[in-house]
Formats: structure tokens, C-alpha cells, sequence
């Protein structure tokens, strides 16, 4: 698998450039109703990722970290926005305020993107480029969930779900570009799970409800049927009780 390899080699995980325009904070101005909307959303997300770690889905990558993400389209102040999981997730329950990113922009040309966090250090996933292409020009598709857990072609065949033919490297703009590919072929809304070769799965939704639906349906419930390989624990992560119990607050920064 090319981005085992690329990951075990210590190479980066993304592979474009990224430019952090501010926080949280800063994008809703002080709104609570879009602080709020944001919140919900990121929380949604959080919850459906978690859901498809525990069930295997995402298994862990060569640097500890897991492999799988996922995306969703945004309104924040009348500009759409795509919300995405972090760059290098760890294993368990995702914080709101660090664990997320919402990117504004996407350059096919210098492959780079403008994003906001809440955290400084924090980038979006290295499979932005896919998710922010994917959703900005597939139509009806509002959410997406990618994990590394099915990339292989007999496992696409025995589960029917469309499979790329070649192997591309994440975070490309080859990768990105083979996923196209397969949807010329196999068009959403007709199709809403696909495989790509010694990648992962991808699955579009119109929201993230239906994409937690095409997991359950099309993955987990297959599990008696045919053999499907995915991580069978969940390594959980520390997390400071105190703070798992306080409210979600996108604090200003001085």
C-alpha cells in the first residue's frame, strides 16, 4: 500500500501546502448562532467518526495515527465552508476544538488550501484535497466518510462496491483524480461507496446520517457474509476527564 510506505518511510503526510487564515473564533465573529451551527456540526462529524473507528473501520497507521477521516459541507456567514477532521488523528474521542478544521479554499493549481482552526498547530486531513474536490463538485453530495480498512479488489467484488484500477499516492494529485475517474463511471447518487485500490473506502452522502447508513448497510452488516478485514480493537486515548466535561467554547484569542 503506497501510503503505508510513504508513512513507514517518514515522509509527510500532506503533500500540499496550507495556510491557516485565523480561529474558529474569529470566522463566526462573535455569532453565537453560527458558533452554535458550528458546534453541531463538528460534533456529527466527531461522533460519526468515532462510530466507524469502533467498528474497525479505521484502522491504525504505520505512525500511530488512525486512517480514516471524513468531511461535511458548512454555511458560516453566507460562505460555504467544508469541515474537516485534522491531519495525524489519534485513536478515541475527538476534541472539538482541536481535532477540526474548516477549509475555505482549495488551489488544484499550487495544490494548497486556506483553512481556520482553533488550535495553530492544527492541519486539515491529507486527504483534503479529495474531500474538498469531491463535495464542492459532486452534486447532492454534502458529507463524506473515507477509512482505510477495505482496499482490496476481491473485497470491493464480493462486497459490489466499484474499485479503482490503479493505486494512486494520498494526498495527491493523481489520487484525486483516479476518484473522479471511478465516479464518471460509477455516478453518485446511483453509487454512494467506493473503493480505492490499496487506499481505502469512500462513501458520499447527502449528509452524514446517510453516510453512517451506506456504512451500516453496505459494510458492517456484510460482516457475517464475507470475510472483511478491519482493526479489531480500539486503542483508546487519554483524555483529561476534567476537561471531557466542560462545555464546547470557542474562546477569543489575545
Amino acid at each position: 500500500m503506497a501510503e503505508e510506505r510513504s508513512l513507514a518511510a517518514g515522509e509527510a503526510r500532506i503533500k500540499f501546502s496550507c495556510t491557516r487564515v485565523g480561529s474558529f473564533w474569529e470566522l463566526v465573529n462573535g455569532d453565537q448562532k453560527e458558533k452554535e451551527k458550528l458546534e453541531q456540526a463538528t460534533k456529527g462529524l466527531a461522533e460519526l467518526l468515532l462510530y466507524e473507528e469502533e467498528h474497525g473501520y479505521a484502522p491504525m497507521a504505520p505512525d500511530g495515527r488512525i486512517g480514516g477521516n471524513g468531511a461535511s459541507k458548512i454555511v458560516i456567514k453566507d460562505k460555504e465552508y467544508v469541515l474537516l477532521s485534522k491531519s495525524g488523528k489519534l485513536p478515541g474521542k475527538m476534541d472539538y476544538k482541536s481535532d477540526f478544521c474548516l477549509v475555505s479554499r482549495f488551489d488544484t493549481e499550487k495544490w494548497s488550501c486556506e483553512y481556520f482552526s482553533e488550535q495553530p498547530e492544527t492541519k486539515p486531513t491529507s486527504d483534503t484535497p479529495m474531500h474538498y474536490q469531491l463535495l464542492k463538485n459532486v452534486q447532492g453530495a454534502f458529507s463524506a466518510l473515507h477509512g482505510h480498512a477495505i482496499e482490496k479488489e476481491e473485497v470491493a467484488k464480493a462486497l459490489n462496491v466499484p474499485c479503482s484500477v490503479e493505486e494512486t499516492l494520498f494526498s495527491t494529485p493523481a489520487d484525486t483524480k483516479a476518484m473522479f475517474t471511478l465516479l464518471e463511471e460509477y455516478p453518485y447518487p446511483k453509487w454512494k461507496i467506493f473503493v480505492r485500490k490499496n487506499h481505502g473506502f469512500y462513501i458520499l452522502g447527502r449528509d452524514l446520517n446517510e453516510c453512517k447508513t451506506v456504512l451500516n448497510e453496505k459494510l458492517i452488516s456484510q460482516e457475517n457474509k464475507i470475510s472483511i478485514p478491519k482493526m479489531k480493537k480500539t486503542h483508546k486515548r487519554k483524555v483529561n476527564n476534567a476537561a471531557r466535561k466542560k462545555p464546547y467554547n470557542l474562546r477569543k484569542r489575545k
